[in-house]
């Protein structure tokens, strides 16, 4: 994503305000510090799969989102928590479906990602019903949040059928 805003302040130099590489240079920073401030920690007497799980609710959007391009929703990318969690592999993928039963809206959307990056098929059908509940205003009717939980369970969707199984 860095490099993206790069290429659109070269391209958009003479249509606005420029982003010098002094400020992106002062937002890597500022990443890398909140990245820094939800390393995983193994939890004692927490399983390694258990504790990554945990950690995605450290998680917000606000502050580890990849910001938006305009769209009224915010993109998400890696940072360590959610390495940690894909590099637990396809065995993961039934305890995040099960916390997306209780999961806030910025956790349940970092968990999807998740489960995009895994690959994992299985947990579709779950997803539907996520979207479903969202939809109809029975999850997150009361808790202020934005398009980003929506778009991730599109952006799983539009990909699944063309997974054979649950990644790696």
């Amino acid at each position: 994503m860095r490099g993206l805003i790069v290429i659109l302040s070269i391209i958009c130099s003479g249509c606005g305000p420029r982003v010098t590489l002094t400020e992106i240079t002062k937002t890597e920073e500022v990443d890398q510090k909140a990245d820094a401030e939800v390393q995983v920690k193994r939890t004692e007497g927490m399983e390694p799969q258990e504790d990554a799980v945990a950690q995605l609710k450290k998680l917000t959007l606000a502050q580890h989102g990849a910001g938006s391009l305009g769209g009224p929703y915010v993109g998400i990318v890696h940072n360590s928590v959610t390495r940690a969690v894909v590099a637990q592999g396809k065995k993961i993928v039934p305890q995040l479906v099960e916390r997306l039963k209780s999961s806030g809206p910025d956790e349940s959307a970092f968990i999807v990602f998740c489960l995009r990056e895994l690959h994992a098929v299985s947990a579709k059908k779950k997803l539907v019903e996520l979207q479903q509940a969202v939809r109809s205003g029975a999850r997150f009717a009361n808790e202020p949040h934005d398009l980003t939980l929506e778009m991730q369970i599109k952006f799983f969707l539009d990909d699944a059928d063309s997974w054979d199984t649950d990644g790696p």
